[in-house]
């Protein structure tokens, strides 16, 4: 053995017997990297974080936190899955992580569970825009209408997540070019064109110009609120897609060729684009017609509707919604498929063909739960979102910053890039972004307590 070896190159990549797909197209990748990133994280979640916690002041904080924090940890997670050309079921194991078998497998575990009460919200969107086709919620109470078809089991719900995921299914069937990276490049631009006559829509209302002013203008005493930073801090986890599992499977795809840096700024800029875009059809349309723009979860699924039932062309502008919002979940859900089916082969050897079925039955039977109640759904959101998605980003950066050599973890990053990556990245990847993973696990459990929520 050479003696100049330096123990910490050790341990040596465990990796696959065969060779890897990978992306076709860096625009192919890009496609399905913000496909994977533009969630309802940014058409639901987004606009009414931003309704509950400030308007202004919290987008400035979560652009801040995005830039700051997000691209960092997303370069980390995409490093990781290409170092190691492994997805979360073996990533951690191929780096040499002390109990890494289990961190892949509790990864794995959590996109199963998190992925189901995920597939709900999907359903209620693509129900929505069969609802806005037929006018069947116009003229009535939006609320009792929510209530009446999700307030509870219904067969109907449960139908509608079938096919969602028998669609995921079969798209996710075809392989990651032909399948993933195909599907992304005509979806994910589709998702931006409607948003153009949406905004346009929106922004020619009376009183639109009051909605922009709290969407855009920050409160400045806000800015100084804890929890306003808190909350945007957790948004852009949730909204990025980071959780040490879709992003390590797509980085697993990337090619030694890609810019890690760009490719990570850029999915950031396109999923911050879509919520912003998703902000400006919602809170001029929303104080156009004077109601609340801090509706919460019911912002998209009852506030809407009932804008969408009132103004002219609202039935058109309700369906590009909704489609978009079917289509954000649907490209993001693609990747926790692909991570299921993933593991199902590295565990057990099984195909697409065996696996995908199985996948998509076993995500289905995790969603009943959540088909029964808001409430059930909200605790999942808590359990499987709120807390494993940063626990499972912590395993990444903690993982790529400690576990691989600080020689190899740089030089993974840097790649090929086109601007210099400083050694203080890997730093901050060790220190900083593990400190405000913490934050956001201890804040969401302290909010859930102190808020008094069942």
């Amino acid at each position: 053995m050479n003696p100049a070896t330096n123990i910490r190159e050790r341990p040596t990549l465990i990796r696959p017997i065969t060779m890897r797909e990978t992306f076709k197209t860096r625009f192919g990748s890009l496609m399905a990297l913000v496909g994977l990133a533009i969630g309802l994280g940014d058409i639901w979640r987004f606009p009414y974080m931003a309704g509950l916690f400030g308007g202004g002041a919290f987008l400035v904080l979560y652009l801040v936190i995005t830039v700051l924090i997000g691209i960092p940890a997303i370069m980390a997670e995409l490093a990781l899955g290409r170092y190691a050309r492994q997805g979360p079921a073996r990533a951690f194991t191929a780096i040499g992580m002390p109990g890494g078998r289990w961190v892949g497998a509790l990864i794995c575990l959590t996109i199963v569970m998190a992925s189901g009460f995920y597939l709900v919200v999907i359903g209620w969107s693509l129900y929505y825009l069969g609802a806005t086709a037929t006018k069947s919620y116009f003229g009535v109470d939006t609320q009792a209408y929510f209530d009446g078809h999700f307030g509870g089991f219904r067969w109907s719900s449960l139908w509608t997540a079938m096919l969602v995921a028998l669609l995921l299914g079969l798209a996710v069937a075809r392989g990651v070019r032909q399948g993933i990276e195909k599907l992304n490049a005509i979806l994910v631009p589709i998702m931006f064109v409607c948003f153009v006559p949406m905004i346009a829509r929106s922004l020619t209302l009376p009183g639109a110009v009051d909605g922009l002013r709290f969407f855009l203008i920050p409160d400045f005493f806000k800015l100084l609120q804890p929890q306003v930073a808190l909350a945007a801090l957790g948004q852009a986890f949730f909204s990025l897609t980071l959780g040490g599992h879709a992003l390590v499977m797509y980085g697993s795809y990337l090619a030694d060729e890609e810019n890690l840096p760009m490719t990570a700024a850029k999915t950031a800029f396109g999923d911050t684009l879509a919520g912003v875009l998703a902000g400006f059809v919602i809170f001029p349309a929303v104080f156009a017609y004077g109601l609340n723009p801090q509706g919460g979860p019911g912002l998209s699924f009852v506030t809407l509707p009932r804008v969408f039932s009132e103004m002219p062309l609202g039935q058109a502008m309700g369906m590009l919604f909704f489609l978009v919002a079917f289509l954000a979940g649907f490209t993001s859900l693609l990747g926790c498929f692909e991570i299921c089916h993933d593991a199902c082969h590295q565990y057990w050897g099984w195909s697409r063909r065996r696996s995908l079925p199985l996948t998509a039955a076993l995500i289905v039977l995790m969603s009943v739960p959540s088909l029964h109640s808001a409430t059930v759904l909200q605790i999942n959101d808590l359990i499987w979102g709120t807390t494993m998605f940063p626990f499972g980003s912590l395993m990444a950066v903690v993982g790529l910053g400690w576990c691989v050599a600080r020689g190899r973890a740089l030089a993974e990053v840097r790649k090929n890039s086109s601007a210099p990556v400083p050694d203080f990245w890997l730093t901050w990847i060790r220190y900083v972004i593990p400190t405000f993973i913490l934050l956001v696990l201890i804040y969401g459990w302290w909010d859930y307590f102190h808020s008094g929520r069942p």
